[in-house]
């Protein structure tokens, strides 16, 4: 009974994929693979964005690690649901599973990994999608200075009230990848956006979307799509100077790899 209820899951899962749809913009593709994740700290309420993947076994949420090192498996997750209305669920809907809640931790980078193992309820009452790791650049790249990226999320939680929107921003690299340096205490690789983030966008996914740039002296039309990032936050000087710091979609693979 066990291996059929793990293989209809897997068979709801594969049919959740990001998968283009006529007459559909390529980021209403992914608009069902973000989620607002909150929970509260004393008096505080820390909130960001995690969204879903899934590699063809398992399906998992994904975040920035200092925004899970917040949240229990009592943290409310809202995704998108029918006619555009936003569904709050618990985090321990996800993961209900006998063992302990836990995330997993890369070691180095700012991002985190909890393995989920929904109902076929929950996936279809939450109208879950999942980003398949086929879509994750495993490589350490950062994306060419030239093509736009689109960090999709709910800054200042915005986009989960009344309407379920969240919120696109698109900005261009600033750099190849890069080590901080001892003035920003950060260790790792990281690639900077020419924006700055905002409050609520880390741990949000870091997106090529089709479409057409310019490069050199003429244009480029791309129709491939892929997550190249997760969102970490800003990094700034005391003039307010800002810049986005990446961390580079290997990293994701990475620690999806680290769970058994």
């Amino acid at each position: 009974m066990k291996n059929l209820k793990i293989c209809v899951i897997i068979i709801v899962l594969t049919s959740n994929f990001c998968i283009a749809q006529k007459n559909k913009s390529a980021i209403d593709e992914f608009l069902n693979t973000v989620a607002y994740i909150q929970d509260t700290v004393g008096l505080n309420i820390k909130y960001g964005t995690a969204f879903f993947v899934f590699n063809d076994t398992y399906g998992f949420l994904v975040t920035a690690k200092h925004v899970a090192k917040n949240m229990t498996e009592n943290a409310s997750i809202t995704i998108r649901s029918t006619n555009d209305t936003p569904v709050t669920i618990l985090l321990k809907e996800l993961w209900n599973q006998a063992n302990k809640f836990s995330w997993t931790f890369n070691d180095s980078m700012d991002v985190a990994v909890v393995k989920i193992n929904p109902s076929v309820e929950t996936i279809r009452k939450a109208g879950l999608k999942f980003i398949h790791t086929n879509l994750i650049v495993d490589s350490l790249i950062a994306p060419i200075r030239e093509r736009p990226v689109t960090v999709l999320g709910f800054p200042l939680q915005l986009g989960i009230h009344g309407k379920f929107s969240p919120i696109s921003k698109v900005s261009f690299p600033s750099s190849g990848l890069m080590e901080l340096g001892p003035i920003f205490k950060r260790d790792g690789i990281y690639y900077i956006l020419d924006d700055p983030s905002v409050s609520g966008f880390s741990g949000a996914p870091v997106l090529e979307l089709p479409g057409a740039f310019s490069f050199g002296s003429g244009q480029i039309i791309v129709n491939a799509k892929r997550c190249v990032g997760l969102m970490s936050g800003t990094i700034k000087d005391n003039t307010g100077g800002k810049f986005a710091l990446v961390i580079p979609s290997k990293y994701i693979i990475d620690t999806i790899n680290m769970i058994k």
